[in-house]
């Protein structure tokens, strides 16, 4: 996307179609788009305080995976902790 966007930048526009067809031919790929939708992270909230009792225990164990990646929680910051 970066090579993408020095393209149009430089208004380079043979390049940047090429560039496109590439960009869309691999989209096109299985194992690069299963590459793609893999997520690294994710947030999650609870509704109770239960679920978030149980989420940091899961983080104490590490046999606990998510996609087969231990697991690293960390809890947020909350609002007010922020100085906007």
């Amino acid at each position: 996307m970066t090579k993408r966007g020095k393209l149009i930048g430089s208004e380079k526009w043979e390049d940047l179609k090429k560039l496109n067809k590439e960009i869309s031919d691999k989209l096109h790929e299985d194992k690069f788009m299963n590459d793609m939708q893999t997520p690294v992270s994710l947030f999650v909230t609870f509704e109770t305080e239960e679920g978030h009792s149980r989420a940091c225990v899961y983080n104490d164990f590490p046999q606990a995976k998510l996609l087969g990646q231990e697991l690293d929680l960390q809890e947020a910051s909350e609002p007010t902790d922020i100085i906007w």
